[in-house]
């Protein structure tokens, strides 16, 4: 969504559709889904499509701040992902949080206690925008 050009989609929204952003654990270089043939005999990416969909790979649209997370019990893929987003979009990068005990299904039990450090960097990102 840090990635989309909202006024292809609609003349009359705003470039800076998405204020900011929280990227928890995700996919943003899709290569490896092509070599995963249990996914991407559903999904059909191509090298073409790779390379256009990967946010890691393409632009920012907007300078919207963000800040990573991702757990410590996720698969290097996962830690290698999150790194190669915050260097791809690093002026807009805010902050990484590694959070213990925590993997891609459990990370967001993170937001449940407002003591939590991702709840808190949450809450001071909304505050900046």
């Amino acid at each position: 969504m840090l990635a989309a050009h909202w006024n292809i989609y609609e003349d009359d929204l705003p470039a800076d559709l998405i204020k900011a952003g929280v990227l928890m654990s995700g996919l943003y270089d899709l290569d490896p889904i092509q070599h995963a043939d249990f996914v991407n005999v559903d999904l059909q990416l191509t090298q073409t499509q790779i390379d256009t969909l990967s946010p890691a790979l393409i632009p920012q649209s907007h300078n919207a701040p963000f800040i990573t997370a991702v757990g410590d019990l996720e698969s290097s893929e996962f830690h290698r992902q999150n790194a190669m987003i915050g260097s791809a979009w690093k002026s807009n990068h805010l902050n990484d949080i590694v959070i213990k005990n925590t993997n891609h299904l459990t990370i967001c039990d993170a937001f449940a206690s407002h003591e939590h450090p991702l709840f808190k960097a949450t809450r001071k990102l909304v505050a900046t925008i």
